[in-house]
């Protein structure tokens, strides 16, 4: 049977009920290590949900499309490009050329000279 010494002099033994309270926290850190990991990378950017909506934009889905620019924008409120392509996805339908300008405008205000 082996024997595992965790800051212990030589030659001395631990019992089997610290090495496993040992392994319990261990696993701890572990498992708190994976969830701050896999929470940090779950986060998308506004370049991010840019592109998202770019991609929603070009398959005619402009709803979905505006929202994803409205969270980039809500996430950089700076960015003029974003601010553009809602506009031009707010043109696009019926009902929202007020809204549309109203982006047009914000995004010139922010320098969009394309």
């Amino acid at each position: 049977m082996a024997t595992f010494a965790i800051s212990r002099p030589v030659g001395k033994r631990i019992s089997r009920e610290i090495f496993y309270e040992y392994m319990k926290l261990i696993l701890v850190a572990f498992i708190i290590l994976f969830a701050l990991m896999t929470s940090a990378q779950c986060q998308q950017t506004a370049e991010d949900w840019f592109y998202k909506g770019v991609a929603l934009d070009d398959q005619g889905k402009l709803d979905d499309a505006i929202k994803a620019y409205d969270e980039a924008i809500r996430l950089d409120p700076q960015d003029a490009e974003s601010w553009y392509n809602k506009g031009v996805a707010l043109e696009a339908l019926d009902d929202r050329e007020t809204e549309a300008n109203a982006a047009f405008a914000k995004a010139k205000e922010l320098g969009y000279t394309g």
